[in-house]
Parts: structure tokens; C-alpha cells; sequence
């Protein structure tokens, strides 16, 4: 079964992909003879993409293919789009055509975690960057205010219209214009009178954004769906934002491996960093959080959560981190960033509100120090990584190798020791190495303490040697007690 994403534009044709029709309509002339159907397919990676049929395809399968369900499709076509085709659905660089050959059939089974919808909404104060092109239409989620009467229009070919005009708002004061035209305009008058839920969220999706009399717009197109109050996360995060105050919230301490998904915790970001395996292709983000207790925990979020969540994880600020689920890490998960037995796992209906910046002198960070005594212990494991500290002592000049795939490493090497003369290598690789250098380079404090977080030592024969794997982070004269402890320890 292949995957929405590694479709390719190439000849081949025996794709087979397992999706979910999120939309389906028809291309029509002026005479209402349909010349194709248009569908959205979305997979359980939260990918879509753009599928078309003509009318002769359409005759034998359009029947069989039922907006919201799930279907095996086997033999089709991948093709990119033309550079001058106008008004796509969403971004994208290709598309899928059904041909003669093409084979559906209704998948069998739960499809519970395949998504009804895949929408990227842009973000209100950012709509008018997209307002100057016509390659691709847009996904908006706003708050529907000031909506007007539908309003009738005669065109120049003497047929009737209707629009109605209203403001897609979020919560910061950004605003849209919308004018929706026809059926999408008595939708949006229904979706108010029969609702009760206030404020009514819509998710426009496929819209237009386009310049009209010198102001901002978004309107509807052939692949235009409105969806009212949805569940969806862009929906409710939206909705959730109006309600942060006087909630329950809890600590790291009280987090418990369990279905319960509607966890709150205040929480500051120690640090982060990409998962990025051997072909370059990101795929999540790992973060550390610190609570209000001073305790730490390992976060984590996929590449399809990244372009809407990773932004909101700014430092030196508390956040509020809502609506995640805790997890227990596998037996063969090797080099977790510190001791832990489960870690939170982000998902689409997480969000993070920044509530204020931290205090002058406040420190972000949570270390548990190992005694250089039990690097032994510690170096015979690979489950846990361990954070350490200690005078830097012996730094040598940064050299490089050549390693066995003929990639250059730049490598620092230096020694740190511990109030009881133990000793231990410490080498750091690349840009690692680099920051190091020119953080030795710019202390006034000397000599330099360092704190090493999330590292992993090794030991070669009786001597033990740091190394850096990905979480693992420096920190030089920091304000931290055991930092302040050993510079104590000599000035005495």
C-alpha cells in the first residue's frame, strides 16, 4: 500500500492507496453537462491531495465512490500540474487521475484514524500574503461576525445571484471580509439560524483570496465546503482560546499513562530539537518542558502537527499546554533524554497559549546531576541519557576526521573534573563544537563551569568519555546551584 506522500510523477501507474473521499464535486459546463468529478482524498498520514476523473471514467465509477468513506484505489495516474493552471485546491505540485484502468473498491475495517479532513488554515493576519496569486486556493478558520442580509445581483448575462457579506474573525483582533455566493450563502444564513453554539466557527476551506475594490476578501470557488462548529482541530483550538481562564491544570508528577486526553499543564521550554533520520526528511520535534514545580518531561509531535504547533513553543515564557496524551515509552526506545517511563505526545487537538514571559533570573532548566563515580554504571546501558557538570580542564584546538561515509566531523576535545579531582573526556561534534568554542571564547568567568544535559558516556576500558547525541545541550557558567556550588568549592 503506498502513501499519499511518496506519490511521485512518473509513468508508473500500479499505485495503490487506502484514503478517504473528504470532498467530491462536479465539473459542469454551461449547458449543466458535467465534463469530470473533482475529489479531495485524504490518508492516515494527514496528507491529501487533488484526484480527478473525466466524464468516461465518471460514468462507471462516480456511483461507487460515496463522499466520507474509505476505498482501496489500485492503477491510476500521478501527474504534476501545468505551469499555468489556475485555482488549485490547495498547494500542492501534483495530482491524481483515474483512468480506465482504475480499480475501487470499499476498504474493509476501522477507519477511525484516517481523518475526515485535511485543512492547513492560514492564520487571518496572514491571508493578504496570498491575496496576489491565483495558483492555489486557501484554507481560513474564523469566528463569523457581522453577518449582512442575502443580498440578489443581476449578472451582465441577465441571471440572478445572491451573495451575503460577513467578518471571519480570530482572537486577536484579526479580520477577514468573506462573500460567499448561492447555495453557500443560504448555508452559511442556515448554519446560523439552526445552530445555538456561540460564537459560530467556521472553516472555509478551498476559498479564494483575492484584492476586491482595494480591500482584503475570501471567496467561494467550485472546490469551496464550508464546515460550522466542526471538530476539527482548527475549530475547537479556536474555541478552547476563549476559555483558558480559572481551568483545572496539573503537574508533571500528577500526568498518568491513561486514555485521558484532556490534560493541562503550565509549562516553559527547556529545549527542542528535529528528529531527523538518515534521508533528511524531518520527521517531528522533541521537546523538554519544565513545569511549575521545577520538574521536566519529554514532549513529543509529529511533522504533521509541526507546521501548526512548533511556533507556539517559544522560551522564556510560561505556557499552557492543553489536550494531550501521556504515553509509556517502548521497551526498545534506546537514548531517551533522561531517566523517564512515559513522555506527553502531542496531537492535532493539542494547544499551547503563551500566558507571560518569565521572570528576570528565572532558569528553565532541570538537571539530575550523576556523581562521576557511577559513570560506570551508567556506561553500560543505552536506555537513558544522563546530564553532568564539572570545570573545564585541557581544551584542545577543534580538528576534524573524515568518517567512514567521507562526511567531515569537526570535533572539540576537552576534559571536565568534579569537586573530587574524578575526571572525565568530553568530546563535542560540528555545530556542537563550534558553539562551544566560541562560548569558551566569550566567558568571563573563570575557569568555565559546564553543565551537560542529556549526554551519553561510554566507557573505554576503565576511562569513561562523553559524547553528544541529538538532545544533548551545553550550558556554560550557568545560574544554577551545582554550578554555583563548585565555583564556591574554589574560591574556597
Amino acid at each position: 500500500m503506498d502513501s499519499l506522500l511518496t506519490l511521485k510523477a512518473i509513468e508508473k501507474q500500479d499505485w495503490k492507496i487506502r484514503v478517504r473521499v473528504s470532498r467530491k464535486w462536479r465539473h459542469l459546463r454551461q449547458n449543466k453537462q458535467a465534463v469530470g468529478v473533482s475529489m479531495i482524498l485524504v490518508d492516515e498520514n494527514e496528507i491529501r491531495i487533488h484526484a480527478w476523473m473525466n466524464s468516461r471514467v465518471m460514468l462507471r465509477l462516480d456511483e461507487s465512490i460515496v463522499e466520507g468513506d474509505v476505498f482501496d484505489i489500485d492503477n491510476f495516474m500521478v501527474k504534476p500540474y501545468g505551469t499555468n493552471e489556475r485555482n488549485q485546491c490547495f498547494t500542492g505540485d501534483k495530482r491524481i487521475f483515474f483512468t480506465d484502468s482504475t480499480v475501487v473498491k470499499p476498504s474493509i475495517g476501522p477507519h477511525a484514524f484516517i481523518p475526515k479532513h485535511v485543512f492547513n488554515c492560514i492564520p487571518l493576519n496572514m491571508v493578504g500574503k496570498h491575496a496576489s496569486q491565483d495558483t492555489y486556493l486557501i484554507d481560513v478558520c474564523g469566528i463569523v461576525m457581522d453577518l449582512e442580509p442575502i443580498q440578489h445581483v443581476m449578472t451582465i448575462t441577465g441571471k440572478e445571484q445572491i451573495f451575503v457579506r460577513f467578518l471571519l474573525a480570530d482572537n486577536s483582533n484579526n479580520t477577514v471580509r468573506a462573500t460567499m455566493w448561492n447555495e453557500h450563502a443560504i448555508f452559511v444564513h442556515i448554519c446560523v439560524a439552526i445552530t445555538t453554539q456561540r460564537p459560530l466557527i467556521v472553516i472555509i476551506s478551498s476559498c479564494k483570496p483575492l484584492l476586491w475594490q482595494g480591500k482584503l476578501i475570501v471567496t467561494n470557488m467550485q472546490a469551496t465546503r464550508i464546515l460550522y462548529n466542526s471538530t476539527h482541530h482548527a475549530a475547537t483550538i479556536l474555541r478552547a482560546e476563549q476559555h483558558t481562564q480559572g481551568m483545572e491544570t496539573q503537574n508533571f508528577k500528577e500526568l498518568e499513562i491513561c486514555p485521558k486526553k484532556d490534560w493541562a499543564v503550565f509549562v516553559t521550554v527547556s529545549r527542542e530539537w528535529r528528529r531527523i533520520p538518515i534521508n533528511n526528511q524531518t520527521v517531528g520535534l522533541n521537546l523538554i518542558l519544565i513545569d511549575q514545580t521545577n520538574d521536566r518531561i519529554h514532549a513529543w509531535m509529529n511533522s504533521t502537527l509541526m507546521h501548526r504547533l512548533e511556533d507556539k513553543f517559544v522560551k522564556d515564557h510560561t505556557l499552557l499546554l492543553k489536550n494531550f496524551i501521556v504515553k509509556k515509552y517502548r521497551k526498545s526506545d534506546n537514548f531517551k533524554c533522561f531517566k523517564a517511563d512515559h513522555y506527553i505526545c502531542l496531537t492535532p487537538c493539542t494547544t499551547v497559549f503563551r500566558k507571560e514571559s518569565l521572570l528576570p533570573g528565572a532558569y528553565p532548566h532541570f538537571f539530575d546531576f550523576v556523581p562521576f563515580s557511577s559513570f560506570p554504571e551508567h556506561g553500560r546501558q543505552r536506555k537513558y541519557l544522563i546530564d553532568v557538570v564539572g570545570i573545564v580542564l585541557s581544551v584542545k584546538p577543534i580538528s576534524y576526521v573524515i568518517d567512514r561515509s567521507a562526511y567531515r566531523k569537526d570535533i572539540i576535545r576537552f576534559v571536565i573534573r568534579d569537586n573530587n579531582n574524578a575526571t572525565v573526556n568530553v568530546a563535542f561534534e560540528n555545530g556542537l563544537a563550534h558553539a562551544f568554542n566560541v562560548a569558551l571564547m566569550e566567558a568571563i568567568e573563570k575557569p568555565p563551569i559546564v553543565v551537560v544535559g542529556s549526554c551519553r558516556v561510554r566507557m573505554l576500558g576503565a576511562s569513561p568519555k562523553i559524547y553528544q547525541l541529538p538532545p544533548t545541550r551545553f550550558y556554560l557558567n550557568p545560574k544554577h546551584p551545582a554550578a554555583e556550588e563548585i565555583r564556591g568549592t574554589i574560591k574556597t
